[in-house]
C-alpha cells in the first residue's frame, strides 16, 4: 500500500514501510521528514550506487571506522546536489544511517514519481 504525502511542497507517493523508515531516521537526528527526502534525493541526483554505500566490515571498530570513512566520502559527493540548509552532524548522522539502513536502494524507484 502506497501513501501520497500532499500538500504544500509535497513529496509523492512512498510505500508505508519506506515512509516509517524515513520516518524513523528523521526523529532519530531529530531533522524534518522532508529533509530526510532531500538527502535521498540528493544522493540519487549526485549518482550514488548502492554498491557505493556497502561497508566492507562486519562488526566492531573495523566496521565504524569504515562506516564513518564510506559516509564522509557519500557526504562529499551528494552535498553539491543537497538544497537544504542542513550542515555538519545532522546531514552526517543522517547520510550514516541512509548508509546502515540500506534506505536509499528501497527509495530510488519512488524518485521518479516526484518529478
Amino acid at each position: 500500500m502506497a501513501v501520497y504525502i500532499g500538500g504544500i511542497g509535497s513529496v509523492g507517493f512512498l510505500p508505508m514501510g519506506l515512509e516509517e523508515s524515513i520516518m524513523i531516521i528523521s526523529k532519530r537526528n531529530n531533522i524534518p521528514f522532508k529533509e530526510v527526502i532531500g538527502i535521498l534525493n540528493a544522493l540519487v541526483d549526485a549518482g550514488i550506487t548502492n554498491n557505493e554505500l556497502e561497508v566492507k566490515a562486519k562488526s566492531g571498530i573495523a566496521y565504524q571506522n569504515k562506516l564513518a570513512k564510506k559516509t564522509k566520502e557519500i557526504w562529499n559527493k551528494a552535498k553539491p546536489k543537497y538544497k537544504g540548509n542542513l550542515e555538519g552532524n545532522l546531514y552526517y548522522s543522517s547520510l550514516r544511517d541512509i548508509i546502515q539502513t540500506g534506505l536509499l536502494k528501497q527509495y530510488k524507484p519512488y524518485r521518479k514519481l516526484q518529478k
